[in-house]
C-alpha cells in the first residue's frame, strides 16, 4: 500500500479522473473499515485480529495522506509545511499518534475538516484496538483458569 501511495498519480491537472476515483475509493474504504470495526465492537463474538486492525489502519493512513497531499497541492494555503507526499504521510502519522509537533498544520477550513475526520477515526480505531486487546487478555485468562492446553482464538 505504501508503494502505491508514492507511485499512484495524485496530480489533479495530469490525472483528474484518477484522483477523483482515488479520493472516492478512499472515502468508501474508510467508511467501510469504520463500519466493520463498529460492528465487531458490538458483537459478542470477536473475529477481528490485531493484524486486521493494522492492515485497516495502514489503508486509512494512506487515504488520509493522499487527501492531505491533494488538498495541499491544489488549494494554496490549506496546510502550512506540507508540500510533498512524504510530508503528508508524516502529518498523517503524527496526527494518528497524537504527537502533533506543529511543524505541519491545517490552515484552511477544508484541511481542518479532513484532520477532524481523521481524529474521529483515530478515536474509533483506538477504542476498537483497546476492546480487542481486552478480549484477548480475558480469553487467555479464562483458558488459563480452566487449564486448557490450547488457548481460544
Amino acid at each position: 500500500m505504501l508503494l502505491l501511495y508514492f507511485v499512484f498519480p495524485l496530480d489533479p491537472q495530469r490525472a483528474p479522473v484518477g484522483v477523483l476515483v482515488g479520493v472516492l475509493g478512499s472515502v468508501v474504504a474508510m467508511f467501510g473499515v469504520s463500519a466493520v470495526v463498529v460492528a465487531e465492537i458490538r458483537r459478542a463474538e470477536r473475529r477481528l485480529t490485531v493484524l486486521h486492525l493494522v492492515l485497516a489502519l495502514e489503508a486509512v493512513i494512506m487515504a488520509f495522506s493522499a487527501a492531505y497531499y491533494i488538498v495541499a497541492t491544489t488549494k494554496d494555503g490549506s496546510f502550512e509545511g506540507l508540500s510533498t507526499r512524504l510530508d503528508a504521510l508524516y502529518f498523517s502519522m503524527t496526527t494518528l499518534s497524537t504527537v502533533g509537533f506543529g511543524d505541519v498544520h491545517a490552515t484552511a477550513q477544508l484541511s481542518r475538516g479532513i484532520v477532524t475526520v481523521q481524529i474521529a477515526f483515530n478515536l474509533l480505531f483506538l477504542g476498537a484496538f483497546a476492546s480487542l486487546l481486552q478480549d484477548s487478555i480475558s480469553l487467555r485468562r479464562r483458558d488459563a483458569v480452566r487449564g486448557d492446553a490450547e488457548p481460544s482464538e
